[in-house]
């Protein structure tokens, strides 16, 4: 066997694959070249000593997933290349498992990892489907790198506002006995310490505080709506996992804003792939309502 880096391009990453039709390789798995396209795009790909086997013939013994993405991105790319592997080998490629981005979260020297990588995925992709329907939420899901989330969490500012998300979501979690709902809740949390809005950090901390021990609130307070959604059996664990954690800020965001706006709700609901997926109140907005009340209140006395 002899192992070197080679420059792949697409026409050649096709022509290897078409002469493998004959090897019964593993069924493609549509994420992995999504999210195998995506870090070639982004300029995160790298060469590792991961990368395309090839038999004496020259059929690909393993590497279809990089050759796809490789086709997918149109793109020409560095790529290890070992040829005359044996076919025999064939059977022993790949039995490990992939290291995942909370492992690599924890040898950067993160904390919390599970829950810290599933926070910055979500708050990832809400940054692009944030005012849309939501509809390629899982896609978008899947395309995330563990490349995207280390860069996320470089920023010392952002780093320190996930931590203290996540310690948000984990105390209303356990406040309300949702212990599955660290993360989104964690998510949003983030979101709204990192987008800008008119919902300051003292709303924010008096929301948490009321959402976690529902003292004193109004029979029409969104921050009640919320917690009876959350803990309901038709609420929070009757959305289908594949969009709870979208549907979970969504909600979340629609009481906040709501709050900050001193509006009522007596219910919670957000209608995913219909409802529109909310900012956090954005700038102005909180001075355009007030000036919207003064308005009204001085037709009534008119």
């Amino acid at each position: 066997m002899r192992a070197k880096i080679e420059k792949v391009s697409p026409s050649l990453a096709r022509k290897w694959l078409d002469k493998s039709e004959s090897i019964n390789q593993r069924g493609v798995r549509k994420a992995r070249v999504e999210k195998l396209t995506h870090a070639i795009l982004s300029g995160q790909w790298q060469v590792t000593h991961q990368g395309i086997a090839l038999s004496p013939d020259g059929e690909v013994l393993d590497g279809q997933h990089r050759l796809l993405a490789i086709i997918a991105s149109g793109e020409t790319v560095e790529v290890m290349v070992m040829r005359d592997v044996p076919g025999e080998v064939f059977h022993s490629i790949d039995t490990g498992a992939s290291r995942s981005p909370a492992d690599s979260l924890k040898i950067a020297g993160y904390s919390d990892t599970n829950v810290l990588a599933a926070m910055v995925r979500t708050v990832l992709v809400y940054e692009q489907l944030v005012g849309s329907t939501g509809g390629e939420w899982s896609t978008l899901d899947r395309q995330v790198t563990t490349a995207d989330i280390l860069e996320y969490l470089e920023d010392e500012d952002r780093q320190a506002a996930a931590y203290a998300a996540l310690k948000a979501g984990r105390m209303i979690a356990g406040a309300i006995s949702r212990f599955g709902a660290t993360t989104p809740i964690g998510s949003v949390n983030l979101i709204l310490r990192t987008f800008p809005t008119d919902i300051g950090p003292s709303t924010v901390e008096e929301f948490n505080a009321r959402l976690c021990d529902g003292v004193m609130l109004p029979a029409r307070s969104p921050i009640l709506a919320l917690r009876r959604w959350l803990v309901s059996d038709t609420g929070y664990v009757h959305v289908p996992g594949a969009i709870r954690r979208p549907v979970t800020v969504a909600v979340y965001l629609k009481a906040i804003n709501d709050y900050a706006l001193r509006l009522e709700r007596s219910l919670s609901i957000f209608r995913y792939g219909t409802e529109i997926i909310p900012h956090p109140l954005p700038v102005g907005r909180l001075e355009e309502y007030q000036r919207e009340v003064e308005e009204a209140l001085e037709v009534q006395e008119a």
